[in-house]
């Protein structure tokens, strides 16, 4: 059993003891008003007890499950007090109240979970569009062992300073210059076959290219940058 059935069933555990001990406490004669309003006071302590838990799992990330459990956990506090002011005025006397209070429970207990669950949405896309682009180190990483396969001692200090200069570039999203990242990835590749097969005049156009597309796309990201 998944922990999102063992809170279900400790959900429907609290809502029928709950509307066992309001059977025991309130009078025997229920009116509709007190039915309802016992009915909405035991679902909402259910769903203390089953909706925080179903909403983070079902956030892609941590920072929605955070962003999240404050609206909701409002949202739940709320629709409980509602409810039991309902209960209350209609063991008292006042059921056009109750009602009124278990519409008013309704409509927040609606609204709120859409709040929440658009909540979690909007950080979770939030997180995808600022995920990191990881294409530097991947193009540190290679040009680190084309260096390394290098046996000019001039051509293998170009491509560890073109390395050293990716390794500390500021980082930019996955989607920023992307054709342009894409040239860069096809020169890196480019390089280190050159550098594999040991040839020094294709080596040193291979590095140059690569600065060439290096600058293309910085210049892309530069701009990008500035629009923002």
């Amino acid at each position: 059993m998944t922990v999102r059935y063992k809170l279900a069933a400790a959900a429907i555990v609290v809502v029928l003891a709950t509307l066992g001990v309001l059977r025991t406490l309130l009078p025997s004669s229920w009116s509709e008003a007190v039915t309802a309003s016992a009915i909405a006071v035991a679902l909402s302590l259910g769903a203390l007890v089953y909706l925080p838990a179903g909403f983070t799992r079902a956030s892609r990330s941590t920072a929605a499950r955070l962003a999240g459990l404050g609206p909701l956990g409002a949202t739940l506090a709320v629709t409980l007090l509602a409810s039991i002011v309902a209960l209350a005025t209609s063991t008292t006397g006042h059921p056009g109240l109750a009602w009124a209070l278990l519409i008013v429970a309704l409509a927040v207990f609606v609204i709120g979970v859409l709040l929440t669950s658009a909540t979690g949405n909007v950080v979770d896309d939030a997180q995808t569009r600022q995920r990191k682009d990881d294409r530097y180190g991947q193009w540190t990483r290679s040009l680190a062992s084309a260096a390394h396969a290098i046996g000019d001692a001039a051509l293998k200090a170009r491509c560890d300073k073109i390395a050293e200069a990716l390794r500390y570039a500021p980082s930019t999203r996955s989607e920023d210059a992307s054709n342009e990242a894409s040239l860069v990835s096809a020169a890196v590749a480019a390089l280190q076959a050159s550098a594999d097969q040991g040839d020094i005049s294709e080596i040193a156009a291979r590095i140059d290219h690569l600065q060439r597309v290096l600058a293309e796309h910085a210049a892309t990201v530069t701009a990008l940058r500035s629009q923002a």
